[in-house]
Order: C-alpha cells, then sequence, then structure tokens
C-alpha cells in the first residue's frame, strides 16, 4: 500500500508556513477569505480574486484597487490563533498572487525548492495543508464560514508536469478564460476552494509553490494548480523596492496598495512616512540665475583641477557650462 504520510519535516514547515485571511467586519464579525502563504518573514502571499481587492465590501462599492479590513490568522506553538492587521498588498506579474506585507509577523523565511529540481524525476513527492473538520467529503461549510482555529494537517500528492501556461480554475468559474497563468498541476488528494491560497511544501518542508486552482476539469476533482515559489523571488525583491520608492514618494503609483481599516483602530509604525525626496534627485536640472562674471569664476575654480583627476563626464559637462556662459 502507497505511503500516504506527510514527513515530520513537511508537516512542520506546512505549519508555518500556512496562514489564514479573514475580514475583520462590523460587529466583530470575521469573513474567511482563503489561505495564505509566508515567503519571508513578514511578506505573504494571497490570492487576490479571494477577496484581498473585494471591489465591493459590507453591500457597497470601495474601489477595485482598495483593500479594506485585512487580517491575517496564524496558529501559535501552543495552539492560540494570532491575529495580524494587513499592512499593504501589491499585485504580481503572476496573477493571480499578490504580496502581502504583515508587520508583526516573526515566523522565519523558508527555503525555497528550484522548479528544476521538483520536474525531474517525475512524480515528485509534495505536501499541501489540510484544515481539520473541513474534509471535501464532510459536511459542507460556506467558504466565508470556514474557521481556521486548528494546526494544520498534511496531505500527500504529487507533480504532474513542468510549469505550462494554463487555465488555473474550472471551466465554469466566472471568467475562467480570463484566469490563465504560468503553473503546475499536480495531484492534491481532492483539494477544495477552501485551499486556495496554500502553500505546497517537498519532503524536506522546502516551499514549492502557491496554489492558485483546484479541480481544473471534468475528472480532475483531485488536482491542484500552483504558481512555483521560485517564480515569486523576483515579486518579492520588487516589493522592497517598491516599499522604499513609496517611502520615497518618487513615484506616483508604486502598485504598493495600504489596507484600509474601517472595522478596526490599527496603528502602524512609520514605514511609509519617512523621506520625501525623490530617488532621481542628482539628476534634476537646477537653473541658477548668477552674473556671467559669476559663472566664470565658477569655470576657473573648476579648471584648477588638474585635467587627469577631472572624469570624462566632468569634463563634458564643465564644456557645456563654458558653451552656455560663452555664447
Amino acid at each position: 500500500m502507497k505511503d500516504k504520510a506527510t514527513p515530520p519535516a513537511a508537516l512542520a514547515a506546512l505549519r508555518s508556513l500556512t496562514g489564514a485571511l479573514f475580514r475583520h467586519g462590523p460587529d466583530g464579525s470575521r469573513e474567511y477569505l482563503s489561505l495564505a502563504t509566508r515567503l519571508e518573514t513578514g511578506m505573504w502571499a494571497g490570492v487576490e480574486d479571494r477577496g484581498i481587492y473585494p471591489g465591493s465590501v459590507y453591500g457597497k462599492f470601495c474601489g477595485t484597487e482598495v483593500v479594506v479590513d485585512l487580517y491575517l490568522h496564524l496558529i501559535a506553538g501552543d495552539g492560540s490563533v494570532i491575529e495580524l492587521p494587513v499592512q499593504w498588498a501589491m499585485r504580481t506579474t503572476f496573477r493571480p498572487i499578490a504580496l502581502l506585507g504583515v508587520p508583526g509577523d516573526v515566523g522565519e523565511t523558508p527555503q525555497i525548492a528550484s522548479t528544476a529540481e521538483m520536474t525531474w524525476p517525475q512524480y515528485r513527492s509534495i505536501h499541501r495543508p489540510d484544515l481539520p473538520g473541513f474534509s471535501r467529503f464532510g459536511t459542507y461549510v460556506p467558504r466565508a464560514e470556514t474557521t481556521f482555529e486548528l494546526p494544520v494537517e498534511g496531505v500527500k500528492g504529487s507533480i504532474y508536469e513542468p510549469p505550462l501556461l494554463q487555465p488555473y480554475r474550472y471551466a465554469s468559474d466566472e471568467r475562467a478564460a480570463e484566469r490563465i497563468t504560468a503553473c503546475v498541476s499536480a495531484d492534491f488528494d481532492y483539494p477544495s476552494d477552501i485551499h486556495i491560497g496554500c502553500p505546497t511544501v517537498d519532503d524536506a518542508g522546502r516551499l514549492v509553490g502557491v496554489t492558485v486552482g483546484i479541480d481544473p476539469g471534468s475528472e480532475r476533482s483531485h488536482v491542484g494548480l500552483y504558481v512555483p515559489a521560485d517564480f515569486l523571488t523576483p515579486m518579492i525583491a520588487l516589493a522592497h523596492a517598491s516599499k522604499a520608492a513609496m517611502r520615497r514618494r518618487d513615484r506616483s503609483w508604486t502598485g504598493i496598495e495600504l489596507v484600509k481599516f474601517w472595522n478596526s483602530d490599527v496603528m502602524f509604525d512609520d514605514e511609509f512616512e519617512a523621506e520625501r525626496r525623490p530617488a532621481h534627485y542628482q539628476d534634476q536640472l537646477v537653473k541658477a540665475v548668477l552674473p556671467r562674471k559669476t559663472w566664470h569664476a565658477i569655470i576657473d575654480q573648476a579648471e584648477t583641477v588638474s585635467l587627469p583627476d577631472r572624469s570624462a563626464a566632468s569634463n563634458a559637462a564643465l564644456d557645456a557650462l563654458k558653451s552656455m556662459v560663452s555664447s
């Protein structure tokens, strides 16, 4: 009989890397959106069309780029539930993956498995999390009413193919024809909609990918699809660069969307309230009105520097200045 047990290293990784996204609504309500995957300490991956960018909340339109009342729930080592407000969200090239900034997260950054290594030989073992009490073949519970209160269990599967540009949702899903991305299909042992956003790990506990779809077609209800984690590594670097650009205010749009909290009093640090100086201010033109004799004095002073000590760029700038002053 085939062994379907999840190795201890893989189970530990699943419990460390799995979180759940909730919207904290009015009167203390909690709406489950999806699972989420830790990519590094303080940065998580979620699936944007599972409520990160809701479009409408609480019965009214809020905007297609607006993130509202988003929290990440984690299960601590002692079994308690930790609720952390999400500070920002950013869409990525590999839609539907969105990156999420979660101050207060102290979990360790995972090791990422190479997609090339996981592709060959074929049918490499992988593992996904399962939420106790919410089996696909148990009592039906609407996705929004799902809870996340117990450590996840592990479910074993295997990889079918290398990454392909392919649909990641079932054909009956609304706008399914538009939902295409670079992803891998694998045996997920009958996942359900609540597992979208979850991590996939290998036997050693390395992060393999982030789940974006399940049940992609007829006779494939046992299949899940994930975006490889090493595809997202450049997106993590881009998120850090975008955060720095937002702090400097040197772009009109950085891709970083700060979360709006309508039902919570959330205070973050001043991460995005730092310097306002543009990143390329040294390259910006400066208009200076001075008498010609002052300009000639500046040129004479510049020419006192020995020619070998001046760079080609400095010489070119000096020649241009001479031309303007003498014209």
